[in-house]
């Protein structure tokens, strides 16, 4: 039998068994007609999609085995001169006279390609380009002269006898590595990107390294359940309905109760590569969905995790990395208090050396009260601009988000003299002269910063003063540890530096245990107006920081620590709370958190009395890590299907509105007026029960200023 794409006229057609059929219509197709037919069906007028050549073209592909080679091993010396059958995809076509042609198919991986040689006529020319194909033919030594080539494929070269098309690629269907491929695309956009495409595969490989790792070393790799229950751990949850009594699933945040429930069961080292689903707010290294590396062990306290960690990141990094890279051994390490004064970050990189300088101390005989530094804040950030214009570095300052108000406010309001208003803050920016000082701040304190400290302020160099109430520090960034950041990605872009190149990583630690709620930052919804700064089950550091706990909590640092690398916090730990008693009063008495909310964690209570021991563990995120390895900012790069900032996923159209048949179902009904979002989808939020809400909203939703928001929270469902 001729393998090939089969077209026959309908007198040949007229001998197949089959249903009867009715001719529809046809136009062009190639140098045939298309005919298009349908089954003889009562009642049945709509013409079918399916042609009589694509019917005959497909059933050639059933039953089909795997091929006898792969493209890839052909230039093997033991295969050459063998009748070989492969698989690949249809590449460019080249006449090269009358009678003889050639044909490039690329491997299944595309990846590598090798030349098909056949005459006029052959049925592989009538294939379109990127088409799947199967071919079969003689592996001959290629007759050219070739320049040198490292690769063996070059070298060899396929007489053709036959092939079969699997597939055919639509002519109007534009493929090229150029293109820029909407969401909607991700198909063709991976068959087009080779760095898409290693990505997946990289990918893929570390999730081997991670599970191998885990095996050799004594891990229980445990999968937790994903359907879970709503706890206020601190981010917003996914709800999953379950039929029309008002329950629903959680998604879970990250598997921490279960694997602590673990500890309780005598599993003592936990690992997992788990799906984690949070609703927040979606920048470029965060999505709705994502993966985490999971561990706990049980018995250990953040010595044993960290150093567990550096073997697992080692190992990864030495299989993985594009590059042979060199890590310190061990990783360094922080504390948040020193990260955030010296880099203004609680992730600093630190690939390069641009520290900020608190010289309040140094300014304080300047000031009528000698306690100035227990009220103010003045940092300073000195550079070189080296072979670019100070013109052009103030340039970028200029073009970043600091306001000509907020700058100006220094001088006018801050340092006018000795006597100091602390009441403002801004920024001072500009040349040091020797001379003439630098323009906005008083020569008094700004030669007497020169006296104290020579090494910043030096003639010529760019000065950038920031000036604010002193404060304990909170959260991840300060004002001018995101001036900094964005200074140096400015003068990266502009080509004034090079980039940063390897991987810095860093343990902080000793972070605040608990931070000020806030709106965006609601927490576990206590009366306490404060939060747990990692989550509700993270230990103090030290005994001296559990004493706190009932006079200053604000003051405790927790035994918290964080995994950066390059600016880039790759995942988070802590020691947890074991013991029942204290992480039952630490909800109901630090965090002030309403009974019903603490009963959430009764299960976990539970599990904590019943003789847990000390625990401790860490989350790395794998999307991140993939994204650190392929040299991408974004974590969408290294996903097959990732959502948008609007958590959704253009590539099958989700999430989808819900039918009326699924309304009743849940016994929700459509919320009158609601509006579409692009693409004509609708949130979940848009939905509400039947029952009225409820007059007294739960504690965790105190921050709302209505019951509007309040539903927008719970995903617009109340029960």
């Amino acid at each position: 039998m001729r393998w090939g794409l089969v077209t026959r006229s309908l007198a040949d057609l007229s001998a197949i068994p089959r249903p009867a059929y009715h001719i529809i219509g046809n136009h062009g197709f190639r140098s045939s007609q298309r005919r298009y037919v349908t089954e003889s069906t009562p009642g049945s007028t709509s013409p079918s999609v399916l042609s009589l050549e694509d019917s005959e073209a497909y059933k050639l592909t059933l039953g089909l085995e795997a091929a006898t080679h792969k493209l890839m091993f052909l230039h093997k010396k033991e295969v050459l001169g063998q009748h070989v059958e492969f698989d690949g995809y249809m590449g460019t076509k080249r006449k090269q006279s009358s009678k003889l042609n050639f044909v490039d198919v690329h491997n299944i991986g595309l990846n590598n390609k090798v030349q098909v040689v056949c005459k006029s006529g052959a049925d592989i020319l009538q294939y379109s380009r990127h088409s799947p194909i199967r071919v079969r033919g003689k592996v001959v030594a290629r007759k050219a002269n070739l320049a040198i080539s490292n690769n063996a494929l070059a070298h060899i070269e396929i007489d053709y006898e036959s092939s079969t098309l699997l597939s055919t690629f639509p002519s109007n269907i534009m493929l090229s590595e150029d293109k820029v491929f909407g969401p909607e695309e991700r198909n063709l956009e991976m068959r087009a990107s080779l760095k898409l495409r290693e990505a997946l595969l990289t990918r893929s490989n570390v999730y081997a390294t991670v599970c191998t790792h885990f095996s050799k070393h004594g891990y229980a790799i445990v999968e937790t359940p994903l359907l879970f229950k709503s706890t206020p751990e601190g981010a917003r949850e996914f709800l999953v309905l379950k039929g029309s009594k008002g329950e629903a699933y959680a998604l879970p945040q990250s598997p921490q109760q279960y694997k602590q429930i673990l500890m309780s069961g005598g599993i003592h080292k936990y690992a997992q590569i788990a799906r984690c689903f949070r609703d927040e707010d979606l920048r470029a290294d965060r999505q709705p969905e994502f993966t985490q590396i999971d561990l706990e062990i049980g018995f250990a306290g953040e010595d044993t995790v960290m150093k567990e960690t550096e073997g697992l990141i080692y190992q990864i990094f030495r299989k993985h990395s594009r590059e042979q890279v060199k890590l310190d051994q061990p990783f360094g390490r922080m504390t948040y208090d020193t990260a955030m004064t010296r880099y203004g970050s609680d992730k600093p990189d630190l690939r390069y050396d641009l520290l900020i300088e608190d010289v309040t101390d140094h300014l304080a005989e300047a000031f009528d009260n000698p306690d100035v530094n227990k009220a103010l804040r003045i940092e300073v950030l000195s550079l070189d601009p080296g072979n670019v214009s100070a013109k052009d570095i103030i340039g970028v300052f200029d073009s970043l988000s600091v306001t000509s108000q907020q700058r100006s406010l220094l001088s006018e309001h801050l340092l006018s003299g000795p006597r100091l208003s602390w009441s403002k803050a801004g920024f001072v920016v500009g040349v040091y002269d020797e001379l003439t000082g630098l323009p906005g701040v008083p020569d008094d304190l700004i030669h007497l910063l020169a006296k104290k400290r020579p090494d910043l302020i030096q003639h010529g160099r760019i000065l950038i003063v920031n000036t604010e109430p002193r404060a304990p520090r909170h959260g991840g960034w300060t004002t001018m540890g995101r001036l900094r950041t964005a200074l140096h990605r400015a003068a990266v872009e502009n080509g004034a530096i090079p980039k940063p190149s390897g991987f810095k990583f860093l343990w902080v630690t000793d972070f605040p245990l608990f931070s000020p709620s806030s709106a965006d930052e609601p927490g576990q919804g206590g009366a306490a107006g404060i939060t747990a700064t990692h989550h509700p089950f993270t230990a103090p550091k030290t005994q001296e920081d559990f004493d706190l706990l009932s006079s200053n909590p604000m003051a405790a640092k927790a035994a918290h620590y964080d995994l950066v690398v390059n600016g880039v916090e790759l995942g988070g730990g802590s020691r947890r709370i074991h013991n029942a008693a204290v992480q039952e009063w630490v909800m109901r008495d630090i965090l002030k958190m309403p009974s019903e909310r603490v009963e959430d964690f009764r299960h976990l209570l539970n599990a904590l009395r019943a003789g847990c021991p000390p625990h401790a563990g860490i989350a790395l995120g794998f999307d991140r890590l993939v994204a650190l390895l392929m040299e991408t900012d974004s974590v969408r790069d290294v996903i097959a299907f990732p959502k948008n900032n609007r958590g959704e996923d253009l590539m099958v159209r989700s999430p989808s509105v819900m039918t009326s048949e699924q309304l009743a179902a849940h016994n929700l009904k459509r919320l009158e007026g609601s509006s579409e979002r692009p693409e004509n989808f609708r949130v979940a939020q848009e939905l509400i029960a039947e029952v009225p809400l409820p007059s007294e909203l739960p504690a965790r939703y105190a921050g709302h200023t209505s019951a509007n928001e309040a539903q927008h929270e719970t995903k617009g469902l109340s029960r």
